[in-house]
């Protein structure tokens, strides 16, 4: 199918990431359904969109021109705007080719271009990319491997996340149950200290008991024995 007639992709560009400039671009839809003007409004919409630094890489329904994907790395962003039925996987497989075949050609020189500035020079590597694409019978199973793989590959990184941060919660907990055990045997001791503290009071207020008793029951009535028998 020629590019352009009745194209189940309809623009396609990459970005770079850091300022967020196009660097090359190509409409492909009948400018008669799609404008120019209205493709690259919706691209530059997404470029402003503060959704780029949550999501690396994104689909969006957009009712003016059907679904927007983009994916993204640390150098660039590769974007593909698509007919509402273009399957997801295939969207997302085209901008992995995209982004391998335009880093082989051109990542040494994204830092200096300036906007537009691989416009003709990798007009014809999306061209070729968007009508390889445009076949959806011929590209699709290949697709869905490279999706389901790419799928896989986040839901290990996820798991792996996940087990980390469970690891570090596990440390927290263990750090906490040390503090309780370490605060449970100051507590304990001074417990003890207190135990024995109130034990010697209690000690004392007893002898001190005693040795009253004892005067009163022995030393008192001696007195007074010895004293009647000094008295002539």
């Amino acid at each position: 199918m020629p590019v352009g007639q009745g194209a189940l992709i309809r623009f396609a560009a990459v970005c770079r990431r850091m300022d967020r400039i196009p660097l090359a671009s190509l409409a492909v839809a009948d400018p008669r359904d799609y404008s120019e003007d209205l493709l690259h409004n919706k691209m530059e919409r997404v470029l402003r969109s503060s959704g780029i630094d949550q999501h690396s890489r994104l689909t969006i329904n957009d009712h003016d021109v059907g679904f927007i994907h983009y994916d993204s790395d640390s150098i660039c962003l590769y974007l593909v705007m698509t007919s509402p039925d273009y399957p997801q996987r295939t969207a997302f497989s085209f901008l992995s080719e995209l982004r391998t075949q335009f880093q082989d050609r051109f990542e040494a020189d994204v830092s200096t271009a300036k906007p537009m500035g691989f416009s003709r020079a990798a007009r014809g590597l999306l061209k070729d990319l968007c009508a390889q694409y445009n076949v959806l019978e011929r590209v699709d199973k290949v697709a869905q491997v490279n999706f389901q793989v790419e799928e896989v590959k986040q839901t290990m990184q996820q798991n792996i996340q996940t087990v980390i941060q469970n690891q570090e919660n596990l440390e927290t907990l263990v750090d906490k149950s040390d503090m309780m055990r370490n605060e449970a045997y100051v507590f304990q001791k001074s417990a003890g200290e207190a135990k024995n503290k109130m034990w010697w009071q209690n000690t004392k207020m007893l002898i001190a008991l005693i040795l009253v008793v004892i005067l009163l029951v022995v030393v008192i009535p001696l007195a007074v024995h010895f004293s009647r028998k000094s008295t002539p």
